[in-house]
């Protein structure tokens, strides 16, 4: 499970929602209902959940231990007078997703990323490693071999992000798919114009 700023969440089945309804309790929608009990309000490792009138329990995963552990960032967000280059990209990453690359799912892009404090990311690969680059506003993300440089320099829409895969330059987008208005007509869109 990926948590995300706005409510969104990803599994591996795919998109929903969430809120949280109690101290340690959380309603997810999954094609259908589904509760979450935590251990904890403040440093969850584990929960019970609900759903259809079936239970069971789940963990965190251990490879995102160390995310859970980092500290949170002190970067102002960005749009602040205070935001410093380095922070508009990464405030652009953390916290908010499901993140596609490339196409569209529909059209063989993937989704499924998400960007955790401590430099962790996750990918429909499993676990990726970022950071970002010493005095510049692009991040570097590492996924088993290859390498992407991360920019979100001319970019208005505050859920996208350039990228370009540094072994043959090959360019692409990372970007949040969102429902359009008339989805049933034009399919996922991507968001544009924003404001973190």
């Amino acid at each position: 499970l990926q948590f995300f700023r706005r409510g969104k969440l990803w599994t591996k089945w795919g998109g929903g929602t969430w809120r949280v309804t109690g101290g340690t309790k959380v309603e997810m929608q999954l094609c259908g209902a589904v509760t979450l009990t935590f251990d904890s309000a403040t440093a969850p490792t584990r929960f019970d959940y609900t759903a259809g009138g079936r239970a069971g329990k789940g963990v965190r995963d251990p490879a995102f231990a160390a995310a859970a552990a980092a500290p949170p960032d002190a970067s102002p967000p960005c749009g602040s007078a205070a935001c410093g280059s380095q922070a508009r990209t990464l405030s652009r990453l953390r916290g908010h997703g499901p993140w596609a690359l490339g196409d569209a799912p529909i059209s063989g892009g993937r989704t499924g990323y998400a960007f955790y404090r401590g430099g962790m990311a996750a990918t429909p690969d499993g676990v990726a490693k970022y950071r970002p680059l010493p005095d510049s506003a692009d991040v570097e993300l590492s996924i088993g071999g290859d390498t992407f440089l991360l920019r979100t320099e001319g970019i208005v829409g505050c859920y996208q992000v350039h990228v370009a895969r540094q072994r043959d330059k090959h360019a692409m987008k990372l970007w949040v798919p969102m429902r359009h208005v008339s989805m049933e007509y034009t399919g996922w869109r991507d968001s544009g114009g924003c404001k973190l």
